[in-house]
């Protein structure tokens, strides 16, 4: 990936985070694992695979809603790792 291409990458996660859309899709979400959690919580075990069910479901919310900040962290890593090679690069041309 070219670093342009790493830069609207980046852009477009920070933008996608920031908007409105994301937010409302993100409190759908959250009302989704808070039901299935009350589902597994609060209902007698009676059937064991619906409830490994339920807890997949909760763990596979959390991992979407969990990407775009994770993508966003890595390129914000990735540029500072890049800052500091650049860094280290003029100090040793000086």
């Amino acid at each position: 990936m070219s670093s342009s291409d790493t830069v609207q990458a980046y852009r477009d996660w920070k933008e996608l985070i920031e908007s409105d859309g994301w937010k409302r899709l993100v409190e759908i979400a959250d009302e989704q694992i808070a039901g299935r959690v009350n589902e597994i919580v609060l209902k007698p075990m009676t059937d064991l695979a619906h409830q490994e069910f339920a807890k997949g479901e909760v763990a596979g919310i959390k991992l979407f809603i969990a990407i775009p900040e994770t993508q966003k962290t890595m390129f914000e890593a990735q540029f500072d790792r890049e800052t500091d090679e650049e860094e280290e690069n003029e100090r040793a041309d000086s």
